[in-house]
């Protein structure tokens, strides 16, 4: 196992659990329930610089030769210029549609997640196949890690608020849930750890 910053070369994998990670939600933003095309997508996004989901912000783990885990994270503070390129992008694919736009695109982008002062785990995914090994468990202190060596005196996140186990690993992991968020009719909660 291996633990290292992403690739372009690392696309494939990467938009693959990128869309694990990000759900339904990437379908909305989409209008779409085409996996193959969402993933394409992604993997475009993923291969460009300076959006929320380009490996320039991305920890993959690698194992067997392939990438089996995914964990993007970023400052708070650089967020919503992160989401002009992906607005940008979403803008040209529904230039025939703009009521579409504001429909599925615009309820998602216009949610705070993370506050300027917070390190954000935007997104995190492990295969299926690899569940249960600890790899998640690596990725999040990965992120912690870089969150303290930045000077960051918080990391957050959000949780679907259905998603349990995820819920629980955050936990163990000394995040605190704060209050409730909605994005697409989808409740995450939004928990924050404090690294002082």
């Amino acid at each position: 196992m291996e633990l290292r910053k992403a690739h372009k070369r690392d696309a494939k994998e990467g938009s693959y659990l990128i869309h694990r990670a990000v759900g339904e939600l990437a379908n909305s933003v989409f209008s779409s329930n085409d996996d193959k095309k969402i993933r394409n997508f992604l993997s475009q996004l993923f291969m460009k610089g300076k959006n929320r989901v380009s490996h320039e912000y991305a920890d993959v783990i690698e194992c067997d030769g392939k990438v089996v885990g995914l964990a993007l994270s970023y400052p708070g503070y650089v967020m919503e210029k992160l989401d002009k390129p992906i607005l940008e992008f979403l803008k040209g694919m529904y230039k025939e549609n703009p009521k579409k736009y504001k429909e599925n695109v615009m309820p998602i982008m216009n949610v705070e997640e993370a506050a300027k002062d917070e390190y954000y785990l935007d997104s995190l995914a492990i295969s299926p196949k690899y569940s249960g090994k600890g790899f998640g468990s690596s990725l999040i202190k990965n992120v912690i890690k870089r969150a303290k060596d930045l000077g960051f005196k918080k990391t957050s996140l959000i949780v679907e608020v259905n998603n349990k186990n995820a819920e629980k690993l955050y936990k163990k992991l000394g995040y605190k849930k704060q209050e409730k968020v909605i994005m697409k009719d989808i409740e995450f909660y939004r928990m924050v750890k404090s690294l002082s």
